[in-house]
């Protein structure tokens, strides 16, 4: 009887809860994720994509640089194979040309997201796709 007078005595009483120890776990949760997260400034690169059935026409008063995206971080610049690295650096010291971009059946996209954003990052605006001619399709 003696227990049962106990547990009877403590269900009685109400209980305090206190809110101060909640509010330190969401604070520091808070400030976790805010340390944890980054922050990147987005980069957008004008993209002019050609249109079906018409000839796309480069700028007559720039040369014409034609890149080939040849798959597994392989970039053709005429017979010279390039790295994306290495392509950052020829397209930084060719700023003012225009590029030209075409893209190899076994090329993979994120070859030509790496491309583009490494064109953003360089400030180059004169940055074009070649359409994929039904010859290149097959």
């Amino acid at each position: 009887m003696s227990l049962q007078s106990k547990s009877l005595q403590h269900s009685g009483r109400r209980v305090k809860i206190s809110l101060t120890p909640l509010i330190d776990v969401v604070f520091i949760l808070l400030v976790f994720f805010m340390l944890a997260s980054s922050f990147e400034k987005q980069h957008l690169v004008e993209l002019v994509t050609p249109a079906l059935g018409k000839k796309s026409s480069a700028p007559k008063d720039v040369d014409l640089v034609t890149i080939e995206i040849a798959g597994s971080d392989q970039f053709l610049v005429g017979q010279k194979t390039f790295s994306l690295n290495q392509l950052g650096e020829f397209m930084q010291a060719n700023k003012e040309s225009a590029f030209l971009l075409k893209t190899r059946k076994e090329a993979h996209t994120q070859d030509a997201v790496s491309l583009l954003d490494l064109a953003a990052s360089l400030e180059i605006k004169k940055l074009r796709f070649a359409p994929v001619t039904q010859k290149e399709k097959e």
